[in-house]
């Protein structure tokens, strides 16, 4: 079931009585779950910048270490020995 209201309407279609403070579980667990997901998704997003961030850094490494290797050999260095 996706919310207490859901919840609400099947116990009153099976004509079924639930203490008040069961529901008022109920929705507090429903809200914190809501909650809960409404974190996971923007921790989902943080990490995939910081994915794509890494990514790009990785990249400008890659492309300055090959700079330099054309440098050095331009130069006649080669590698450190």
């Amino acid at each position: 079931m996706n919310s207490v209201k859901e919840v609400r309407q099947k116990l009153y279609e099976k004509r079924l009585c639930c203490p008040t403070f069961v529901m008022n579980e109920l929705e507090r667990l429903y809200n914190e779950a809501e909650e809960n997901g409404m974190a996971t998704a923007l921790l989902e997003a943080d990490l995939l910048a910081t994915k794509k961030q890494l990514a790009e850094s990785d990249a400008v490494i890659r492309r300055l270490t090959y700079k330099l290797e054309e440098a050095r050999q331009a130069l006649g260095g080669g590698k450190d020995e």
